[in-house]
């Protein structure tokens, strides 16, 4: 049954509104990319060859992987304090955004206190409950007091023109799926739909990637794949499900950023091990949709990274410079468990399943 006129006009505008939001002022850049060509330049002018890795600065010592273990040291902060994960994705788009207004490096210790700083600051604006000042201080292990925060927030925030409150993935996400049809699938199968919808876009948070892709195409792509898993025997069902996303919002599936969000986050949920057998899509379905990765309230942690979550005192996680181990999430779930050199899984994670 087709939708509301009244609410279809209602999702069109908010639509409007979000998408030029994420296409002006929350539209980030490649700012590694910038540091580099910047970097190389310089090179150049020192009589050298001008060749820099893509992936890292020389002198700023930032690589994408170090961006990688900020996010797991966030979703740890977010899952011990039982706070929103989509609070991580703000604390994210503000450091990214942050980072893409220096023109040039920005030494290890400054980029782990704007870290530390964007997380706090996502936590004041979108959170019920806050962090004390003693538990921000404890979190940095002595290394940043609360003078060094403050004054980094305030740098930040003026950096950012006070633009704070970004479209998320996740609020494209329950725009699309409010257009899904009613009674088109069991309750708990559109519950596993949503739950694996949200893992992708964590997992999108988690890749570097993805700091230039617009919102509304993480969160289609996530979509796609997500009913490809769950709705995979009537995929084909849903072609007016899509027309009415393709109404309210002028995205199709086919469009090339959506379909370059799904192959990349498919790829990641496949090569992270979330994905059974049962799971994978069809070849005709992959025809259809195009190709793409899956969940991260529950998505693991790389082993190798400068952020780490290491127990304390009061158990609550910390950052220092070494590596960490990926642990399994869900605000149900404390960090109980010391980093040592394997992952530990919490035992309440979900598995999920294809329907």
């Amino acid at each position: 049954m087709a939708p509301d006129p009244l609410h279809m006009a209602e999702i069109s505008d908010q639509f409007d509104h979000m998408k030029q939001q994420e296409e002006t002022t929350y539209k980030p850049c490649d700012y590694l990319k910038k540091w580099m060509e910047v970097e190389a330049e310089q090179d150049v002018y020192r009589g050298g060859d001008g060749q820099r890795n893509a992936s890292c600065t020389h002198t700023s010592g930032i690589t994408e992987e170090w961006r990688e273990k900020i996010v797991n040291w966030s979703y740890d902060i977010a899952d011990f304090y039982h706070f929103n994960r989509e609070t991580v994705y703000i604390s994210l788009s503000y450091l990214d955004r942050f980072l893409a207004t220096r023109s040039s490096k920005m030494n290890n210790t400054s980029f782990q206190l704007a870290a530390v700083t964007t997380i706090n600051l996502a936590i004041k604006l979108y959170e019920h409950n806050k962090m004390d000042h003693r538990t921000l201080v404890s979190l940095c292990r002595g290394k940043f007091q609360l003078e060094d925060i403050v004054r980094m927030e305030m740098v930040i925030m003026r950096e950012l023109n006070f633009y704070l409150h970004p479209p998320t993935p996740i609020a494209f996400c329950s725009l699309f799926l409010s257009l899904f049809p009613e009674n088109f699938a069991p309750y708990d199968v559109m519950v596993d739909v949503g739950e694996v919808t949200n893992f992708l876009t964590e997992l999108a948070v988690l890749d570097y990637w993805f700091v230039t892709k617009k919102p509304s195409s993480i969160a289609l792509g996530a979509i796609m794949i997500s009913l490809e898993i769950h709705l995979r025997e009537r995929v084909y069902d849903l072609n007016e499900f899509f027309s009415d996303i393709a109404k309210a919002s002028g995205m199709l599936v086919t469009d090339v950023e959506t379909v370059q969000c799904r192959d990349r986050l498919w790829e990641t949920y496949v090569s992270g091990g979330y994905a059974s057998s049962l799971q994978q899509p069809q070849d005709e379905q992959l025809v259809r949709f195009a190709d793409s990765p899956v969940c991260v309230s529950g998505a693991p942690r790389r082993q190798d990274s400068p952020v780490t979550v290491e127990e304390q005192g009061d158990d609550a996680p910390s950052v220092s410079a070494s590596a960490t181990v990926y642990t399994m999430g869900g605000n149900d779930q404390g960090i109980s468990h010391a980093v040592g050199d394997s992952a530990t899984t919490a035992p309440s994670q979900k598995k999920y399943r294809s329907t």
